[in-house]
């Protein structure tokens, strides 16, 4: 009983076999679970149906997980490359090459679904800017890196968007039940981030915004957690200076493909009730793919944006 598909349980050590250290779900079921293994739970009482598709057809795809079961093999590679050249100049980073015809290598078919009473579910009422304005779902906004902060674990840029972002939402009202509105405080709001160095950041930068008392932690934190807004910042622009194709565990904990792991972005976006907004950098998308994992990720981020009910740009922070 769980999800593998969420953040797995600390471990210490090294497994040479690349299984050793999956836990009992995970060897079990491996990335899904097959008919004759198990019972899969596909009705979501928490995710808005907006968002609930996004989730579904990113991380619960039946399809998804066949199409990637293949990616030891060559023919795996060929169909991430496709994946990653066909997604990247759908929002202009790249070259548009002739594939429209293969675009049949990110078919989906979404296993988990929302619950109609989570349709009832929105942000009402005017705001005090108007960076978001969606009233549920998928929210994208692109900070652009200057290069300051690309090779750290805090980015003020961001943490700054972050803050400006809350301090809007805080001034909606949240339908419930379709028909009762009531005011957002800062209980209804979680900030993820990725590094502790960024929750430090993200939280001096609330502060200066009145909003302290809004909760921000890692996705580790926040597993198992909900609210009915969630503010996720990605923080790095690029790799931070760690080798790409190493597969030491050490060199694991840092940079894009960390920030861009599949389950913690899952168990980031995961936790929203009704909004959930990602704050990162175009230029993410923008990294050399030097492993077919890399071109999973960018690929998923790609799609993340075409998901996006808003992609918002900020050009400067300050502005706001």
């Amino acid at each position: 009983l769980g999800d593998q598909m969420q953040l797995p349980a600390p471990t210490r050590g090294a497994h040479g076999d690349g299984a050793g250290g999956a836990s009992c779900l995970e060897y079990y079921a491996g990335d899904g679970v097959a008919a004759d293994r198990g019972v899969f739970l596909g009705v979501s009482y928490r995710l808005h149906p907006k968002l609930c598709a996004a989730i579904s057809e990113l991380v619960y795809s039946t399809a998804e997980r066949e199409h990637y079961s293949k990616r030891r093999s060559p023919f795996g590679l060929i169909l991430a490359a496709l994946d990653l050249c066909w997604r990247r100049p759908l929002y202009g980073h790249g070259t548009t090459p002739a594939l429209t015809s293969l675009s049949f290598a990110l078919r989906y078919d979404g296993r988990l679904e929302a619950h109609a009473s989570a349709a009832k579910r929105r942000l009402s009422g005017s705001r005090a800017g108007d960076l978001v304005k969606a009233d549920a779902g998928l929210v994208v906004v692109d900070v652009p890196d200057d290069g300051v902060y690309r090779a750290a674990t805090a980015n003020l840029r961001e943490a700054a968007v972050v803050a400006r972002i809350v301090a809007e939402l805080l001034d909606a009202r949240l339908v419930e039940d379709g028909e009762t509105y009531r005011e957002l405080t800062a209980d209804d709001v979680l900030v993820v981030c990725p590094y502790n160095a960024h929750v430090r950041a993200v939280e001096a930068a609330l502060a200066i915004k009145g909003a302290a008392n809004v909760r921000v932690g890692t996705v580790d934190r926040f597993q198992g957690r909900e609210a009915p807004i969630v503010v996720a910042s990605l923080c790095v622009a690029a790799g931070l200076g760690v080798d790409e194709t190493d597969d030491d565990a050490a060199t694991a904990t840092r940079g894009a493909a960390f920030a861009l792991d599949r389950r913690r972005l899952n168990v980031a976006l995961s936790r929203a009730q009704c909004l959930a907004v990602l704050v990162a950098a175009p230029e993410l998308a923008d990294g050399a793919a030097t492993s077919l994992d890399r071109m999973r990720e960018l690929a998923m981020l790609a799609r993340l944006r075409e998901l996006a009910a808003e992609v918002v740009l900020v050009e400067d922070e300050s502005s706001g």
